[in-house]
């Protein structure tokens, strides 16, 4: 990411006119579940014998968002490059150095707050652990090679790319279209809704709303790569 002065996502849209939209964001977003389930079906036909495991292995898993990488991270750079001002200008792809301050402290904060907040008065009425799915993740680590695939997929690779995709091209997408109050909601409910976690999603849409706002507010999206690297660091610090 490059330095930039503060600019909100407004005044930066109403300043340069790309040539891309919300179409764009919908393609780039099905090609990945698209492509992502192709290529996990290749895997398992190749590496498992087509069977799929209680637990996948977490190279599975690391190789297997592969298309993700490409649908999420390189799909919004290339369409603001070809079709746009350059992924800067478009998608805020900046950050100062003050962002690693404000983007750790929402990052841990919003972790602190769903944990206690949101989901302590759910879990009176469910009988479920919204955390399990990341606890047998982390039971399935086999030698620190599974360790280091694992923190660099969950507080590097996922973070960046999501975040270039979901509060950098969605976002600005649906800014254009219905302001921001709207965008920032709605890009929360996607990016909760395609984890298909339905006890993680209000935790997931959460996170959202406060990535989402902190791009709105800034203009960049420095601070919300840093709060979503906190956020995943401080969930896998703790299981870990």
């Amino acid at each position: 990411m490059s330095s930039a002065p503060d600019r909100p996502v407004a005044a930066s849209h109403a300043a340069a006119s790309p040539r891309w939209g919300l179409p764009d964001a919908i393609g780039w977003l099905l090609a990945a579940q698209v492509t992502s389930v192709a290529w996990a079906l290749l895997l398992l036909a190749v590496f498992l014998d087509g069977t799929v495991p209680d637990t996948l292995p977490i190279w599975f898993l690391f190789v297997g968002a592969v298309p993700l990488w490409v649908c999420y991270g390189g799909g919004p750079l290339l369409t603001a490059a070809r079709r746009g001002n350059g992924p800067v200008q478009d998608l805020g792809l900046t950050a100062r150095p003050r962002d690693f301050a404000s983007g750790v402290a929402a990052g841990l904060v919003t972790q602190f707050l769903i944990l206690w907040a949101l989901y302590f008065p759910i879990l009176w009425f469910i009988d479920d652990d919204p955390s399990q799915p990341a606890r047998e993740l982390i039971n399935s680590i086999d030698g620190n090679l599974d360790r280091f695939l694992l923190i660099v997929l969950v507080t590097v690779a996922a973070p960046v790319v999501e975040e270039v995709f979901f509060r950098g091209l969605l976002l600005r997408a649906l800014m254009r279209r219905f302001g921001p109050l709207v965008a920032v909601c709605v890009q929360a409910a996607v990016f909760a809704a395609v984890h298909a976690q339905w006890l993680q999603f209000p935790g997931l849409f959460v996170f959202g709303l406060v990535a989402g706002g902190l791009v709105a507010v800034t203009g960049r999206l420095g601070p919300a790569v840093i709060a979503h690297m906190a956020f995943n660091a401080g969930t896998l610090a703790l299981l870990l």
